[in-house]
């Protein structure tokens, strides 16, 4: 038996009245199982469980089994139900919860990955401050699962990031910022403003980045994760979507 924390990443119908949900949960990692029989009116689970949904949770996860079985789930539904009413943030969400997916292996732990997830929904649901959450929000995941970008000197030559720099790029095959004198040998580079590798160390000055410039580094860390994963977001562009509607095209 295994009990824990968890929350609902993904859910897909298995058969007319069942679901295969993956949960990533506070100890073990992701965890895929099946919730015989969610669907039903008188479901144990009280209905079909939906992605964002979280709560205490408890798996039988019989050896040599293909699927864990899910035999308790106490769901709570203020994250779900904060998020319906802002499409922008909902659609944050949607894309935090599929790169959590996409970037971590079954059963395999990452301590303080589930309460970072959690308290990024929280924090969704309590202000409108999407963007600036976001960002910090893939930063920390990327950190979480070995994936270190880059910020404080040039990829390539080391050498100290300072205002002083006279041009200032991001290269995915890097992995993090490139200088002038090395952005020549990085045929994906982008122009980044000087300003973003100057605060990106602390997340709580993402918010004082021009709402633009932001929207400018989410499409860079989305084509720099697209890129890490081999395969596109299906999430992103929803997301991406949202900003072009709302003006924050970014230079």
């Amino acid at each position: 038996m295994i009990k824990d924390q968890a929350i609902c990443i993904r859910s897909v119908d298995y058969s007319e009245t069942s679901q295969i949900v993956t949960f990533l949960t506070d100890i073990y990692g992701k965890i895929h199982a099946i919730a015989k029989g969610s669907k039903r009116p008188r479901s144990a689970f009280g209905g079909p469980i939906e992605p964002l949904t979280y709560g205490s949770l408890v798996i039988l996860d019989k050896p040599h089994a293909q699927l864990a079985t899910l035999t308790e789930f106490q769901p709570r539904f203020e994250i779900v139900r904060g998020l319906t009413r802002d499409l922008g943030a909902y659609n944050a969400a949607m894309l935090a919860i599929e790169l959590v997916d996409r970037f971590t292996k079954d059963r395999d732990p990452h301590p303080g990955l589930y309460p970072l997830l959690v308290d990024f929904l929280r924090q969704l649901v309590e202000t409108r401050e999407v963007l600036p959450r976001l960002v910090g929000f893939e930063l920390a995941l990327l950190r979480h699962v070995g994936i270190q970008l880059v910020w404080d000197c040039c990829a390539n030559c080391r050498r100290p990031y300072t205002e002083s720099w006279q041009g200032c790029f991001f290269s995915s095959s890097a992995n993090g910022v490139i200088c002038r004198d090395c952005e020549g040998a990085f045929p994906d580079r982008l122009i980044l403003d000087p300003i973003v590798p100057r605060v990106i160390s602390d997340p709580a000055c993402l918010r004082s980045i021009p709402l633009p410039l932001l929207a400018q580094l989410e499409r860079i860390l989305i084509g720099h994760m697209t890129n890490v994963l081999g395969q596109g977001l299906r999430a992103a562009g929803q997301f991406l979507k949202g900003l072009a509607c709302q003006g924050q095209h970014g230079p």
